[in-house]
């Protein structure tokens, strides 16, 4: 880990009473950790998020370029339980 720089920031009531809700929980030690934490959950939702629309726009490259096959209903509904399974 790099070295912490300082930085100031201001919430909106909710978000500090959402914080101060979080260090009486215990489950933080200080609004540092809770912010840390909320940061590194924010990381990896955009991370997911980049991650899909560079495959959505590989779909959609392939389907311009004609790389596709013709599928069926039948085989569209053979996928929902693998791909739920997946979530």
């Amino acid at each position: 880990m790099t070295a912490a720089q300082p930085l100031s920031v201001e919430l909106p009531d909710d978000l500090r009473e959402f914080v101060d809700e979080q260090l009486r929980s215990g489950r933080y030690a200080n609004a540092t950790e809770v912010l840390r934490d909320a940061f590194s959950v924010l990381r990896q939702r955009q991370e997911r998020v980049d991650s899909l629309r560079a495959a959505l726009q590989t779909g959609v490259a392939q389907l311009d370029s004609g790389d596709f096959i013709e599928g069926t209903r039948e085989g569209r509904d053979g996928f929902r339980p693998a791909l739920s399974a997946r979530e």
